[in-house]
């Protein structure tokens, strides 16, 4: 069970939001048959971070928030490190600033001190977001100094914040610095939502992005995209399926589809169009 709900996870963060619902939809059905409370948190924790990355801010703060009220059927506050940028992020687009709070205050009194450094990055993260202007260049550059120094993503999403608030500051010269290492990241992760929001707010300090090549992918969905770079780092149908939890059948279905719509004929060539993207 766990296995699909890793599958709707990726689903939801690459865009495919016909399987992400799909397996939701299923797997919560299941859980309240079984009422299996602990396994409802872990798809809340889920369908909370593919909210959030998404751009869906109020179902983020809804499902994410819920889990540091007490009041809520999922709070457990000890259990959610990794939701704690996302619900950052969320609270800051809505100006929740009173959720982000909550969050940090919660956190502080469920987790004793020293924290493990994904919570310390996490909530150096959250204590920026929330700060008033007076305070928020100080906190953003603590945190990209603090472990998330050492975490790229969660690196190019505090420099993504940095930058939209410097751009927001009129400091757009300062603003490009952060933007185009942060898309640069995101780039090279390979998560397009967040490689967007860079680029929008790249475009909004007056600086476009390079034309990316490999227009012909486009026309790919998220999981076809995923089986193209994984093709492209040489590996089988077997390997592909056991790193996305598909059969290698259901693999070479893909491919069969991906084929006529890229006009290509071969592995090769689909490997070398996926390493132009």
């Amino acid at each position: 069970m766990y296995k699909r709900q890793l599958r709707a996870g990726l689903a939801g963060m690459s865009g495919d939001e016909e399987q992400h619902r799909r397996i939701v939809n299923e797997q919560t059905l299941t859980y309240q048959r079984m009422q299996a409370h602990h396994r409802t948190f872990h798809l809340t924790v889920m369908m909370g971070k593919t909210a959030a990355v998404r751009g869906r801010a109020d179902d983020a703060v809804e499902l994410l928030g819920g889990l540091f009220d007490p009041t809520d059927p999922h709070f457990d506050a000890r259990g959610a490190y990794e939701v704690v940028y996302y619900l950052a992020d969320a609270a800051n687009a809505k100006d929740r600033t009173d959720v982000v709070h909550r969050m940090i205050e919660v956190l502080a009194a469920a987790v004793p001190a020293p924290w493990p450094p994904i919570l310390q990055s996490g909530i150096d993260y959250a204590r920026a977001v929330a700060a008033d202007d007076s305070m928020k260049q100080e906190l953003l550059e603590t945190a990209l100094k603090g472990p998330a120094n050492g975490r790229p993503f969660d690196r190019a999403r505090i420099q993504l914040t940095y930058g939209s608030w410097l751009r927001r500051q009129r400091r757009r010269s300062a603003a490009r610095e952060f933007l185009r290492e942060a898309r640069g990241t995101f780039e090279r992760l390979g998560n397009e939502p967040y490689a967007q929001r860079a680029r929008d707010e790249l475009r909004a300090t007056g600086e476009g992005s390079p034309r990316r090549r490999g227009t012909e992918l486009e026309k790919l969905s998220a999981q076809e995209l995923q089986i193209a770079r994984l093709v492209a780092e040489g590996l089988s149908n077997k390997e592909i399926g056991e790193r996305l939890f598909l059969s290698h059948r259901t693999v070479g279905y893909h491919l069969y589809r991906m084929f006529p719509k890229l006009g290509i004929t071969t592995r090769t060539q689909l490997a070398a169009a996926a390493r132009e993207t």
